[in-house]
């Protein structure tokens, strides 16, 4: 479970560590008066997949599914099955007292067991953080508050976002910028070299690779200007690593130009770890979005809880 500055919160039920078949179930929900749960079933299947229908069993409870059976479609190598409004209600209801959901793909493999246990306990932080606490709209810890009870919290202004362009071939390093890391890969192959990019006022951002593992490269990035070269800080208090170092982890820019996106993996597949993206003011840069999932246990990185967001606005 895990809740960004906005107060919108994402739980996830998952399959229990070493099973087969990996599945999961996610329920998110925005804050406000209007907003409604969302709930979405995620499966890995046993095999290339473009579409299937998913199979759902309750187990450990009399109480029935509303829905049983769902249509899935790929997304980033998981079927992703949203459950349709009218249903979310009566499902969750019915998941709040079984033990277990069992996932299968409908055509072959085993089905994947989702435990449902803590469900109750999830939900009710869920209706607390968000101010729904005996209100009508309520998941678990319902009432009779009226719906429009429940608080909105403010938003943060947007963050100003130059457009960025990557530079190639890449230039040569500006004095006071290091050369990458002795820890660092090198040789035509598998070589980590120099980025470099361009801001609209053009100001030059320089990445210099600081350390590589198995499925982790950590790039340190330089501003360069009229000032001379300064390291730029994306350390997050509380985040693991941020005590020392200051840089992005599997970096790069997004298809936009405007937030640098990184990627630090928990484990080799990706399934765990952090993710952030981060704009670029001209001076500094600033956090616009943090996602984290703890537990590595098959859960697609789209799908992992937002912990803080904010807007971005292009600078013109």
């Amino acid at each position: 479970m895990g809740c960004d500055n906005l107060r919108a919160c994402t739980g996830i039920g998952m399959t229990a560590d070493g099973t087969a078949a990996i599945a999961y179930i996610k329920v998110h929900r925005r804050v406000g008066p209007e907003a409604r749960p969302d709930v979405s079933v995620g499966f890995l299947p046993q095999g290339d997949a473009s579409e299937a229908v998913l199979d759902l069993e309750l187990a450990g409870t009399e109480a029935t599914l509303a829905v049983d059976r769902l249509d899935a479609r790929a997304s980033d190598g998981y079927l992703a099955a949203p459950v349709g409004a009218p249903d979310v209600g009566p499902l969750l209801d019915a998941l709040l007292t079984g033990e277990t959901l069992r996932v299968g793909d409908g055509r072959k493999g085993e089905a994947a067991p989702v435990s449902l246990r803590g469900m109750s306990a999830a939900l009710r932080y869920m209706d607390a953080e968000q101010g729904r606490d005996g209100c009508v709209t309520a998941i678990v810890a319902k009432g009779d508050a009226p719906a429009d009870a429940v608080p909105q919290p403010a938003a943060p202004g947007p963050a100003r976002a130059l457009k960025l362009v990557a530079l190639s071939p890449v230039p040569e390093l500006p004095r006071g910028i290091p050369a990458p890391s002795d820890e660092c890969p090198d040789g035509i192959e598998d070589g980590i070299e120099p980025e470099a990019y361009e801001a609209s006022n053009g100001t030059r951002i320089f990445g210099s690779c600081s350390f590589s593992g198995a499925y982790n490269v950590g790039v340190d990035y330089w501003l360069s200007d009229a000032k001379g070269v300064r390291l730029l800080d994306f350390r997050i208090a509380g985040q693991p690593g941020s005590d020392t170092f200051a840089g992005l982890v599997n970096a790069g820019l997004d298809e936009h130009g405007l937030t640098l996106i990184d990627f630090s993996k928990g484990r080799g597949i990706g399934d765990c770890g952090s993710t952030s993206r981060w704009s670029f003011d001209g001076e500094t840069v600033q956090l616009v979005r943090l996602s984290s999932m703890g537990e590595c246990r098959g859960v697609s990185a789209s799908d992992w809880p937002v912990l803080y967001t904010r807007a971005v606005s292009a600078d013109k």
